[in-house]
Protein backbone atom coordinates (compact mmCIF):
# COMPACT_ATOMS: atom_id res chain seq x y z
CA UNK A 1 0.00 0.00 0.00
CA UNK A 2 1.74 2.93 -1.21
CA UNK A 3 1.62 6.74 -0.26
CA UNK A 4 2.26 8.79 -3.70
CA UNK A 5 3.15 12.39 -4.12
CA UNK A 6 1.86 13.29 -7.47
CA UNK A 7 2.18 17.15 -6.85
CA UNK A 8 -1.27 17.72 -5.72
CA UNK A 9 -0.70 18.69 -1.75
CA UNK A 10 -2.50 15.12 -0.31
CA UNK A 11 -0.47 11.72 -1.41
CA UNK A 12 -2.55 9.56 -3.43
CA UNK A 13 -3.19 5.65 -1.98
CA UNK A 14 -2.42 3.46 -4.62
CA UNK A 15 -2.13 -0.52 -3.82
CA UNK A 16 1.04 -1.97 -6.48
CA UNK A 17 2.06 -5.67 -6.26
CA UNK A 18 5.54 -4.77 -8.57
CA UNK A 19 8.09 -6.35 -6.91
CA UNK A 20 10.90 -3.63 -6.90
CA UNK A 21 8.52 -0.92 -5.41
CA UNK A 22 10.21 1.05 -2.48
CA UNK A 23 10.20 4.44 -0.65
CA UNK A 24 11.10 6.85 -2.27
CA UNK A 25 11.24 5.38 -5.66
CA UNK A 26 10.26 8.16 -8.63
CA UNK A 27 7.50 6.43 -10.58
CA UNK A 28 5.06 7.29 -13.36
CA UNK A 29 1.42 7.51 -12.01
CA UNK A 30 -1.86 7.00 -14.32
CA UNK A 31 -4.48 9.05 -12.08
CA UNK A 32 -7.71 8.25 -11.51
CA UNK A 33 -9.36 9.48 -15.28
CA UNK A 34 -6.24 8.48 -17.33
CA UNK A 35 -6.77 6.57 -20.45
CA UNK A 36 -3.81 4.02 -21.33
CA UNK A 37 -2.62 2.75 -24.41
CA UNK A 38 -5.78 -0.62 -25.17
CA UNK A 39 -7.98 2.12 -24.26
CA UNK A 40 -7.72 1.00 -20.30
CA UNK A 41 -9.32 3.64 -18.03
CA UNK A 42 -8.22 4.57 -14.94
CA UNK A 43 -11.03 4.42 -12.19
CA UNK A 44 -11.48 3.95 -8.49
CA UNK A 45 -11.43 0.59 -7.25
CA UNK A 46 -10.77 -1.59 -4.13
CA UNK A 47 -8.17 -4.13 -3.70
CA UNK A 48 -8.42 -6.76 -0.97
CA UNK A 49 -10.74 -4.13 0.37
CA UNK A 50 -8.41 -0.78 0.03
CA UNK A 51 -9.51 1.96 -2.30
CA UNK A 52 -6.70 2.46 -5.14
CA UNK A 53 -6.33 5.91 -6.16
CA UNK A 54 -4.66 5.31 -9.60
CA UNK A 55 -1.85 3.30 -10.71
CA UNK A 56 1.82 2.58 -10.93
CA UNK A 57 2.99 2.05 -14.14
CA UNK A 58 5.91 -0.22 -16.01
CA UNK A 59 6.94 0.84 -19.53
CA UNK A 60 4.57 -1.70 -21.15
CA UNK A 61 1.68 -0.16 -19.89
CA UNK A 62 2.61 3.22 -20.76
CA UNK A 63 3.59 1.80 -24.61
CA UNK A 64 7.12 2.92 -23.80
CA UNK A 65 8.90 -0.77 -24.26
CA UNK A 66 8.71 -4.35 -23.04
CA UNK A 67 9.49 -4.25 -19.66
CA UNK A 68 6.72 -5.29 -17.89
CA UNK A 69 8.64 -7.03 -14.97
CA UNK A 70 8.28 -4.24 -12.54
CA UNK A 71 7.23 -0.36 -12.31
CA UNK A 72 9.15 2.17 -14.33
CA UNK A 73 11.80 3.80 -12.25
CA UNK A 74 12.13 7.27 -13.05
CA UNK A 75 15.56 9.17 -12.75
CA UNK A 76 16.43 10.66 -8.98
CA UNK A 77 15.88 14.00 -10.32
CA UNK A 78 12.52 13.90 -12.04
CA UNK A 79 10.67 16.49 -10.93
CA UNK A 80 7.42 15.03 -9.22
CA UNK A 81 3.79 16.21 -9.96
CA UNK A 82 5.13 16.73 -14.05
CA UNK A 83 3.67 14.91 -16.73
CA UNK A 84 5.78 12.27 -17.79
CA UNK A 85 6.94 13.17 -21.42
CA UNK A 86 9.20 16.30 -20.22
CA UNK A 87 9.60 15.32 -16.93
CA UNK A 88 12.11 12.49 -18.59
CA UNK A 89 12.95 14.30 -21.73
CA UNK A 90 10.44 12.70 -24.16
CA UNK A 91 9.08 16.15 -25.54
CA UNK A 92 10.41 16.85 -28.37
CA UNK A 93 9.48 17.62 -32.54
CA UNK A 94 9.01 15.66 -34.84
CA UNK A 95 8.90 16.48 -38.56
CA UNK A 96 6.50 14.39 -40.65
CA UNK A 97 8.06 13.86 -44.11
CA UNK A 98 5.39 12.61 -46.93
CA UNK A 99 7.66 10.51 -48.93
CA UNK A 100 5.23 10.08 -51.90
CA UNK A 101 7.60 12.53 -53.55
CA UNK A 102 11.10 10.95 -52.63
CA UNK A 103 9.82 7.38 -52.75
CA UNK A 104 12.76 6.61 -55.37
CA UNK A 105 15.10 8.63 -53.56
CA UNK A 106 16.56 5.66 -51.14
CA UNK A 107 19.07 8.40 -49.81
CA UNK A 108 16.30 10.13 -48.09
CA UNK A 109 14.84 6.75 -46.27
CA UNK A 110 17.72 7.75 -43.48
CA UNK A 111 17.65 10.56 -40.96
CA UNK A 112 21.09 11.20 -42.65
CA UNK A 113 20.07 11.14 -45.82
CA UNK A 114 17.44 13.67 -45.26
CA UNK A 115 19.81 15.96 -42.90
CA UNK A 116 22.11 16.50 -45.96
CA UNK A 117 19.32 17.31 -48.58
CA UNK A 118 18.73 19.88 -45.98
CA UNK A 119 22.38 20.79 -45.70
CA UNK A 120 22.48 21.07 -49.42
CA UNK A 121 19.22 23.30 -49.92
CA UNK A 122 19.74 25.67 -46.86
CA UNK A 123 23.92 26.08 -47.73
CA UNK A 124 24.79 24.49 -44.25
CA UNK A 125 27.10 22.39 -43.29
CA UNK A 126 26.34 18.38 -42.06
CA UNK A 127 27.93 17.72 -38.97
CA UNK A 128 30.64 14.63 -39.63
CA UNK A 129 29.86 11.28 -38.72
CA UNK A 130 33.13 8.37 -38.35
CA UNK A 131 31.94 5.75 -41.12
CA UNK A 132 35.38 4.06 -40.70
CA UNK A 133 35.28 0.45 -39.23
CA UNK A 134 37.88 0.24 -36.06
CA UNK A 135 40.42 -1.85 -36.13
CA UNK A 136 39.42 -5.93 -35.79
CA UNK A 137 40.36 -7.91 -33.60
CA UNK A 138 42.70 -11.48 -34.39
CA UNK A 139 39.51 -13.74 -34.05
CA UNK A 140 38.73 -15.98 -36.75
CA UNK A 141 36.65 -14.23 -40.35
CA UNK A 142 33.67 -15.85 -40.85
CA UNK A 143 33.53 -17.81 -44.38
CA UNK A 144 31.18 -16.20 -46.89
CA UNK A 145 30.03 -17.44 -50.33
CA UNK A 146 27.96 -15.24 -52.92
CA UNK A 147 26.44 -17.84 -55.26
CA UNK A 148 23.97 -15.43 -57.18
CA UNK A 149 24.50 -12.09 -58.28
CA UNK A 150 20.92 -10.91 -56.64
CA UNK A 151 23.75 -10.02 -53.65
CA UNK A 152 26.07 -7.59 -55.00
CA UNK A 153 27.53 -7.18 -51.70
CA UNK A 154 27.84 -8.86 -48.16
CA UNK A 155 30.05 -7.60 -45.42
CA UNK A 156 29.53 -9.96 -42.37
CA UNK A 157 31.26 -9.10 -39.33
CA UNK A 158 32.05 -10.96 -36.04
CA UNK A 159 31.30 -9.68 -32.75
CA UNK A 160 32.25 -11.06 -29.35
CA UNK A 161 30.97 -10.27 -25.63
CA UNK A 162 27.83 -8.27 -26.29
CA UNK A 163 25.32 -8.19 -23.88
CA UNK A 164 21.57 -7.81 -24.99
CA UNK A 165 20.85 -5.33 -22.08
CA UNK A 166 18.51 -2.33 -21.38
CA UNK A 167 19.51 0.82 -24.04
CA UNK A 168 20.42 3.72 -22.94
CA UNK A 169 17.46 6.53 -22.49
CA UNK A 170 18.60 8.66 -25.41
CA UNK A 171 18.60 5.66 -27.65
CA UNK A 172 15.49 4.57 -26.40
CA UNK A 173 13.45 8.21 -26.70
CA UNK A 174 14.83 8.52 -30.33
CA UNK A 175 13.19 5.16 -31.51
CA UNK A 176 9.96 6.16 -29.88
CA UNK A 177 9.82 8.77 -31.42
CA UNK A 178 9.83 7.40 -34.84
CA UNK A 179 7.19 4.50 -33.87
CA UNK A 180 9.58 2.00 -32.88
CA UNK A 181 9.56 0.16 -29.68
CA UNK A 182 12.52 0.08 -28.13
CA UNK A 183 13.60 -4.07 -27.14
CA UNK A 184 17.27 -3.86 -26.12
CA UNK A 185 20.76 -2.89 -27.00
CA UNK A 186 21.65 -5.16 -29.76
CA UNK A 187 18.03 -4.91 -31.30
CA UNK A 188 17.87 -1.36 -31.17
CA UNK A 189 21.15 -0.42 -32.56
CA UNK A 190 20.31 -2.29 -35.31
CA UNK A 191 17.03 -0.25 -35.68
CA UNK A 192 18.66 2.80 -34.83
CA UNK A 193 21.95 2.47 -37.55
CA UNK A 194 18.54 1.48 -40.05
CA UNK A 195 17.11 4.48 -39.59
CA UNK A 196 20.22 7.05 -39.81
CA UNK A 197 21.60 5.71 -42.61
CA UNK A 198 18.79 3.60 -44.09
CA UNK A 199 20.87 0.62 -44.53
CA UNK A 200 19.33 -2.54 -43.05
CA UNK A 201 21.59 -5.28 -41.56
CA UNK A 202 20.75 -8.37 -39.26
CA UNK A 203 22.14 -9.67 -35.82
CA UNK A 204 23.04 -13.86 -36.03
CA UNK A 205 23.71 -15.88 -33.44
CA UNK A 206 27.24 -16.88 -34.11
CA UNK A 207 26.77 -19.94 -32.36
CA UNK A 208 23.67 -21.39 -34.02
CA UNK A 209 25.94 -21.14 -37.43
CA UNK A 210 27.75 -23.88 -39.49
CA UNK A 211 31.53 -23.83 -39.65
CA UNK A 212 31.14 -23.47 -43.18
CA UNK A 213 29.88 -20.21 -42.83
CA UNK A 214 27.71 -18.05 -45.01
CA UNK A 215 26.28 -19.10 -47.74
CA UNK A 216 24.36 -16.73 -49.86
CA UNK A 217 22.50 -18.72 -52.98
CA UNK A 218 18.82 -18.46 -54.68
CA UNK A 219 16.51 -21.15 -52.72
CA UNK A 220 16.00 -24.69 -53.90
CA UNK A 221 12.52 -26.32 -55.34
CA UNK A 222 10.49 -27.31 -52.11
CA UNK A 223 12.94 -25.79 -49.21
CA UNK A 224 11.02 -23.96 -46.53
CA UNK A 225 12.12 -21.61 -43.70
CA UNK A 226 10.41 -20.31 -40.40
CA UNK A 227 10.81 -17.02 -40.05
CA UNK A 228 10.92 -14.66 -36.89
CA UNK A 229 7.19 -14.33 -36.90
CA UNK A 230 6.84 -17.72 -36.86
CA UNK A 231 5.37 -18.75 -40.29
CA UNK A 232 6.73 -21.52 -42.01
CA UNK A 233 7.62 -19.72 -45.43
CA UNK A 234 7.43 -22.10 -48.31
CA UNK A 235 9.87 -20.73 -50.98
CA UNK A 236 10.44 -20.76 -54.79
CA UNK A 237 13.58 -20.83 -56.63
CA UNK A 238 13.28 -16.70 -57.25
CA UNK A 239 14.02 -16.30 -53.52
CA UNK A 240 17.17 -14.90 -52.39
CA UNK A 241 18.38 -17.08 -49.25
CA UNK A 242 21.03 -16.31 -46.74
CA UNK A 243 21.99 -19.81 -44.94
CA UNK A 244 24.47 -21.27 -42.52
CA UNK A 245 26.20 -23.72 -44.58
CA UNK A 246 23.13 -25.51 -46.82
CA UNK A 247 20.73 -24.67 -44.39
CA UNK A 248 18.35 -21.12 -44.83
CA UNK A 249 18.64 -18.84 -41.69
CA UNK A 250 17.24 -15.85 -42.83
CA UNK A 251 15.25 -14.61 -46.34
CA UNK A 252 18.10 -12.07 -47.65
CA UNK A 253 16.32 -8.54 -47.55
CA UNK A 254 13.52 -9.41 -45.61
CA UNK A 255 13.04 -11.20 -42.45
CA UNK A 256 15.45 -13.20 -40.60
CA UNK A 257 14.65 -17.20 -39.97
CA UNK A 258 13.51 -18.15 -36.42
CA UNK A 259 16.85 -20.64 -35.91
CA UNK A 260 19.12 -18.40 -35.40
CA UNK A 261 17.59 -15.34 -33.82
CA UNK A 262 19.61 -13.76 -31.11
CA UNK A 263 18.50 -14.62 -27.66
CA UNK A 264 19.19 -12.77 -24.45
CA UNK A 265 22.14 -15.00 -23.39
CA UNK A 266 23.74 -15.11 -26.89
CA UNK A 267 27.26 -13.37 -26.65
CA UNK A 268 28.83 -14.29 -30.13
CA UNK A 269 27.28 -12.20 -32.06
CA UNK A 270 27.49 -12.38 -36.55
CA UNK A 271 26.25 -8.59 -38.07
CA UNK A 272 24.88 -8.43 -41.80
CA UNK A 273 25.46 -5.49 -43.60
CA UNK A 274 24.55 -6.74 -47.71
CA UNK A 275 23.30 -5.05 -50.57
CA UNK A 276 19.97 -7.32 -52.16
CA UNK A 277 19.07 -6.76 -55.74
CA UNK A 278 15.58 -4.41 -55.30
CA UNK A 279 13.58 -6.69 -57.74
CA UNK A 280 14.19 -9.97 -56.35
CA UNK A 281 13.54 -8.41 -52.80
CA UNK A 282 10.38 -7.08 -54.12
CA UNK A 283 9.02 -10.05 -55.60
CA UNK A 284 10.02 -12.47 -52.62
CA UNK A 285 8.39 -9.80 -50.26
CA UNK A 286 5.41 -9.55 -52.69
CA UNK A 287 4.85 -13.04 -53.33
CA UNK A 288 4.74 -13.97 -49.76
CA UNK A 289 2.87 -10.37 -48.37
CA UNK A 290 6.00 -9.74 -45.95
CA UNK A 291 6.73 -6.32 -46.25
CA UNK A 292 9.09 -5.04 -43.75
CA UNK A 293 11.75 -2.12 -42.97
CA UNK A 294 14.62 -3.56 -44.29
CA UNK A 295 12.48 -4.62 -47.63
CA UNK A 296 10.53 -1.35 -47.84
CA UNK A 297 14.53 -0.27 -48.61
CA UNK A 298 16.10 -2.92 -50.31
CA UNK A 299 13.15 -2.03 -52.60
CA UNK A 300 14.53 0.91 -53.97
CA UNK A 301 18.19 0.14 -54.99
CA UNK A 302 20.03 1.04 -51.82
CA UNK A 303 24.23 2.26 -52.33
CA UNK A 304 26.24 -0.73 -52.31
CA UNK A 305 28.60 1.73 -50.38
CA UNK A 306 26.65 1.46 -47.35
CA UNK A 307 27.30 -1.64 -45.85
CA UNK A 308 30.44 -1.18 -44.69
CA UNK A 309 29.58 2.42 -43.66
CA UNK A 310 26.15 0.58 -41.17
CA UNK A 311 28.88 -2.07 -39.84
CA UNK A 312 31.03 0.55 -38.79
CA UNK A 313 28.37 2.87 -37.32
CA UNK A 314 27.17 -0.09 -35.19
CA UNK A 315 30.08 -1.35 -34.14
CA UNK A 316 31.54 1.94 -33.19
CA UNK A 317 28.33 3.06 -31.01
CA UNK A 318 28.22 -0.16 -29.60
CA UNK A 319 31.95 0.13 -28.47
CA UNK A 320 31.12 3.18 -26.82
CA UNK A 321 28.03 1.87 -25.14
CA UNK A 322 29.49 -1.46 -24.12
CA UNK A 323 33.00 -0.41 -23.55
CA UNK A 324 34.25 -3.68 -21.74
Amino acid sequence: LCSVDVGRGEPLQIVCGAPNVRAGLKVAVATVGTTLPGDFRIKRSRIRGVESQGMICSERELGLGEEHSGIWELPDDAEVGRPVGPAVGLEDWTIEIDNKSITHRPDLWGHRGVAAEIAALHRRSLRPLDLTLPATADGAPVPVRIDSPACGRYVALPIDGARAEPSPEWLRHLLLAVGQRPIDLLVDLSNFVMLDLGQPNHLFDREGLAAEGIVVRLAREGERLTTLDGFERRLQVSDLLICSGETPVALAGVMGGAGSKVEGDTRHLLLEAAAFDATTVRRTSARLGLRTDASARFEKSLDPHLPLAAAAHFVRLLRELQPE
